[in-house]
Order: structure tokens, then C-alpha cells, then sequence
């Protein structure tokens, strides 16, 4: 697929998933220290937001080498804590399952590596995080949990951009 076309399917889930949570949590999220606010309708767009960027950020940091295996591992683990301490046996299995599999899968790529992930790996987990976000109603823990990605999609953003107006990177490497 080209990008765009993957930029679309991405755009379709993310209303799916904003139309699913609002169905179940009627537009109220939680914030940390503020705790539970009403944004209404705005999540729909938040929720296409969000899947839009953690699904391009675990692809940006997948490779051979498994780094974004390594990465979502702790991130899951993190979101495995909390549905534990929340009694959300479902998601804690879910994530088990995933960290598992992530497991199994970094297991395979000892060098040499012997499989990759690729886009339909990469693009599944990332938006997987998403959505464990949402159903844990913790999405603003995410980009902490998360923060290794968030810091790779944000140095490849200002090294593009970078690139575009001076004509010259900020940094060496993305």
C-alpha cells in the first residue's frame, strides 16, 4: 500500500475507535490529578489522533534489530500494571499475551535475525496501545508509557521539517 492509502485505513479505525469510546464512555476522560472531564463529541477526534500517532511512531522505531519489540514491551508492561491494580482482568490478559508474543518474537531475532516485524506488526501493536489506552481510560498515560516513542516521532518530525525549511538536519540521524 501506498502511504497515503495506509494514512486512510489509519483515519477509518481512528473513527471507529472514537465512535466505539464514546459509545461506552461518553466522551468523559480521565486526567491525571484533575481526574474525570467531559470533552463530548471531541473525542472522536482525539481518539483518530491518537491512533494515527502511536501506530506512526512504533513504525518509525521498528527494524530489524527488534528495538520497537524492546520498547513495547515495557510500554504494555506499564499498561499491564494498571489493569491489574484496576482489576481488568481481560486487558491483563490481553497484554500477557502480547508480551508473550513480543517475547517469543525478540527470542527469534537474536542475530541474525530471522524475522521482522514490518508494517503489519508494527502498525497492528502501535494501535493496539492505543486502544488498551482508551479501554483502560488512561490515554493520557500514554505518551509517558510510551515516551520512547513519542521522543522517535518527534526528532523525525523536527529533522523533516528541518529539512524542508533550512535545507539542512538538525540532527545527524532521526
Amino acid at each position: 500500500l501506498m502511504g497515503h492509502e495506509k494514512f486512510f485505513i489509519q483515519m477509518i479505525l481512528g473513527t471507529v475507535l472514537g465512535i466505539w469510546i464514546y459509545n461506552i464512555f461518553g466522551g468523559v476522560i480521565w486526567l491525571p490529578i484533575i481526574g474525570s472531564i467531559n470533552i463530548s463529541i471531541l473525542i472522536i477526534p482525539f481518539a483518530i489522533f491518537t491512533l494515527l500517532s502511536m501506530t506512526n511512531a512504533v513504525n518509525f522505531s521498528d527494524g530489524m534489530d527488534g528495538l520497537s519489540a524492546g520498547m513495547l514491551i515495557s510500554s504494555y508492561f506499564g499498561f499491564l500494571v494498571i489493569a491489574i491494580f484496576e482489576n481488568n482482568i481481560e486487558i491483563a490478559v490481553l497484554i500477557s499475551t502480547v508480551i508473550g508474543s513480543l517475547l517469543t518474537y525478540l527470542y527469534f531475532n537474536i542475530p541474525p535475525a530471522r524475522v521482522q516485524m514490518g508494517d503489519v506488526g508494527s502498525f497492528s501493536l502501535g494501535a493496539l496501545l492505543a486502544v488498551v489506552a482508551f479501554a483502560l481510560d488512561r490515554v493520557f498515560l500514554l505518551p509517558i508509557i510510551g515516551f520512547p516513542f513519542v521522543v522517535e516521532v518527534a526528532s523525525s518530525v523536527l529533522q523533516s521539517l528541518a529539512r524542508r525549511i533550512f535545507g539542512k538536519r538538525i540532527l545527524r540521524m532521526a
